[in-house]
């Protein structure tokens, strides 16, 4: 049944960042520090796409880099976090797929439970709890979503009038990732999440 659920899955998570130095290597440490990975259960890939920090970032990134053949680091100039993130995207290889911005992290059993739900069958497109944490990374607030529904999101209700999708409690599966436009989601500066969230709600539920 083990591997039935997780299979040997490959997770991959695209991290953009830019002048991230005080919170990159927690966010990191969080995806290295997924017990699925560690104990083998999934293959990982984590692709930092920096957008030309000019503090320590890349120096960070690059350590990590050079330790653990599973970390990528891209860096270049770019015209915001949705371009490198369509950058990474159209790169990655993984059955599972989610992006990770440098200052949130994963609980630990966040691969094994994400796994075994797209594992199971019949989902494509997954997200958790909505947490808060402070700034010393407690969290400090917990709440289940209200059930989302995609003609909510047809009427941009996420976000505005409901909660919306919290991003680093998300992924989905290589199925609906290849659907993505990420031409169009390059050019966004501002609205990325909404269209990455409502595509996904016209393709999957």
């Amino acid at each position: 049944m083990k591997d039935q659920l997780t299979g040997r899955k490959r997770f991959s998570i695209v991290t953009p960042c830019f002048n991230a130095e005080r919170y990159l290597a927690e966010t990191i440490d969080s995806v290295l520090a997924q017990r699925a990975w560690r104990e083998g259960r999934v293959e990982l890939e984590l692709l930092i796409c920096d957008g030309g920090s000019t503090d320590g970032t890349l120096a960070i990134a690059r350590r990590y880099e050079q330790r653990y053949p599973e970390v990528r680091v891209l860096s270049r100039p770019d015209n915001g976090m949705y371009e490198a993130l369509a950058r990474g995207f159209g790169l990655v290889t993984g059955d599972v797929l989610a992006y990770l911005n440098a200052g949130d992290y994963y609980a630990p059993q966040a691969f094994d439970i994400v796994g075994a739900v797209l594992g199971a069958g019949g989902v494509d497109w997954v997200t958790g709890y909505r947490v808060t944490y402070n700034e010393l990374s407690q969290v400090v607030h917990v709440r289940l979503p209200y059930r989302f529904r995609s003609r909510f999101f047809a009427c941009g209700y996420h976000g505005l009038v409901l909660p919306f999708v919290q991003q680093e409690s998300t992924f989905w599966s290589r199925r609906v990732h290849e659907t993505i436009p990420l031409d169009e989601l390059a050019a966004y500066r501002y609205a990325g999440d909404h269209f990455l969230w409502l595509h996904l709600s016209r393709v999957t539920e």
